[in-house]
């Protein structure tokens, strides 16, 4: 597989496969001696394996993926043994099974009532599903663990599960390491998407967003998992919140309380509803340059607050998207490009089409 696509090395697919496959492989092995026990007490000892096969099978794959599901979508799932009772025993006795002869009769033409058995078990399969997501609390939003943890967590796993004499055991604290690497690492406080038509703040209340038309339900929701948080609420046109003080011109952002703030410029009101947008000026009258340790805004902030760092729709037009954390040692700000670095692969700094090419700018950070 690796060979024809490498690239799948880096998707949750191959990955959480593969975790539960390699962790089914290693608790079998380590349950041989019980295993063999039960099989030798006869028919009630055979019953016991199964249904302690069947919830074990789900626990211990559940527990192997459920750091792979954490760092690539954000979710805890709580009822996998309760939905993996049902939907094991349907796949394993009535889909594939009603799969496989139907393939065998097909080229007889006699594939009909095996498929339509096989498509009953499907819907049952997927009806166990719907119906445990639907309770509460099945899924739980919860910061993701970084990549850097999530290798940390794979290497222990493999040195546990691979290995075979004492020091297997080794494993262990590099997999409770990985699973606490989030708390070694910082989310951003401010993210700007890459079309410019989106800003979001973190702050202990919850997440704030500032949307404009167009903006993208898929970056947003990326955003939101990335927080661990379920829901964004929008920041207020005018008023206080925690983390944030507004006004129809402006936005005060502070999400860690004491910290640095961010002054969000917001796009003053067209003169009667429709055309011409009105002056700008108010906004720095109301906030002042001096407050700010960066400035952001979904249109161009253009000339003002030229010492002030500044990320706005131009920024994301050239560089991409934005992350700005706001430390107590200053701010940073990382922009798509810049993580990404110059590789071939990355494009030019794009220019407007009036310009000639020219240097790109410093990367800032």
């Amino acid at each position: 597989m690796l060979l024809f696509a490498p690239e799948a090395l880096v998707g949750p697919s191959f990955q959480m496969s593969f975790a539960a496959v390699l962790a089914l492989i290693a608790a079998a092995e380590a349950m041989r001696g019980p295993t063999r026990r039960l099989r030798e007490r006869g028919g009630a000892g055979r019953l016991a394996l199964l249904l302690i096969g069947l919830m074990g099978t789900s626990i211990v794959a559940g527990a192997a993926t459920t750091p792979f599901g954490l760092h690539h979508f954000g979710r805890l799932q709580l009822y996998g043994v309760a939905a993996n009772a049902v939907a094991v025993p349907l796949t394993s006795f009535v889909v594939m099974p009603a799969g496989m002869l139907a393939a065998f009769l097909m080229p007889l033409g006699w594939e009909g009532p095996a498929l339509a058995v096989m498509g009953w078990g499907v819907d049952a399969t997927l009806l166990v599903g719907r119906t445990v997501a639907s309770w509460p609390g099945a899924a739980l939003s919860a910061a993701p663990i970084p990549a850097w943890g999530l290798g940390l967590f794979s290497l222990g796993m493999l040195w546990l599960c691979l290995w075979r004499l004492p020091w297997r055991w080794a494993g262990v604290p590099l997999m409770a390491a990985g699973l606490l690497s989030g708390l070694a690492t910082a989310p951003p406080d401010i993210l700007l998407a890459a079309d410019g038509r989106m800003l979001a703040v973190a702050t202990p209340a919850g997440v704030l967003s500032e949307r404009a038309s167009g903006s993208s339900r898929l970056t947003r929701e990326s955003w939101l998992r990335a927080w661990g948080e379920d829901d964004a609420a929008a920041l207020p046109r005018e008023g206080e919140v925690p983390g944030a003080a507004c006004t129809p011109l402006s936005c005060l952002l502070r999400p860690r309380g004491d910290g640095p703030a961010a002054v969000l410029l917001r796009a003053p009101p067209r003169e009667g509803g429709r055309g011409r947008r009105a002056p700008a000026g108010p906004v720095l009258a109301e906030t002042g340059c001096g407050e700010a340790a960066v400035l952001v805004s979904l249109e161009p902030i253009r000339g003002r607050c030229r010492d002030v760092p500044r990320v706005d729709r131009f920024s994301a037009w050239r560089d991409g998207s934005h992350a700005i954390w706001l430390g107590r040692d200053g701010v940073v700000v990382l922009s798509d490009r810049a993580f990404r670095g110059d590789r071939p692969w990355v494009p030019p700094v794009p220019v407007p089409r009036a310009q000639p090419q020219a240097e790109p700018p410093a990367e800032t950070e």
